[in-house]
């Protein structure tokens, strides 16, 4: 979605759909098939070598300096659909239960699931099978983001979200 965007804002970029994996991705930039791609940091972690040979050109987060962002490169119309397109980003993976989950019930996990990210053992394990560790957003917080996205998510927004994906 990141390039369709900047294609959409007249970047030189040919977005070019079908592969069903980053493991497919890596293959295709060590063969020269593609140039490119649009990716989180740590998909190219374990391939430094393709890493160095790469130009970060635009990013979703600050983390680089000089870097521009997605959000900045793009037309103030299209933010909407940046705001979608960024969400997994922002929002990370989150953990959800059924419909009609007791609150004291929903309470109780997302306090087990804070203690978790905060326990010093979790953390060291999780660094040691190299899984991110981050800093885990509160349950009622990713509520409140969600249905931030969704407020925002209008027929046009949807509608240009789906033909940036090339939707039928």
């Amino acid at each position: 979605m990141a390039p369709a965007l900047l294609a959409a804002n007249g970047a030189p970029v040919k977005v070019v759909l079908g592969y069903v994996s980053t493991a497919r991705v890596l293959l295709a930039l060590e063969q020269g098939e593609i140039d490119g791609t649009f990716t989180v940091g740590s998909a190219l972690a374990a391939r430094s070598d393709l890493a160095a040979k790469m130009v970060t050109l635009v990013q979703t987060a600050p983390t680089r300096p000089g870097v521009p962002l997605l959000r900045d490169v793009v037309r103030a119309s299209q933010q909407p659909v940046v705001d979608l397109v960024q969400a997994p980003d922002s929002i990370g993976l989150p953990l959800i239960g059924p419909a009609g989950m007791p609150a004291e019930v929903t309470a109780i996990l997302r306090q087990a699931l804070l203690a978790m990210a905060a326990d010093k053992d979790y953390q060291v394990e999780a660094e040691r099978v190299d899984l991110p560790v981050g800093q885990p957003i509160e349950g009622s917080r990713i509520a409140q983001m969600i249905a931030a996205l969704a407020a925002n998510a209008t027929l046009e927004v949807i509608a240009e979200f789906n033909r940036l994906a090339g939707a039928k």
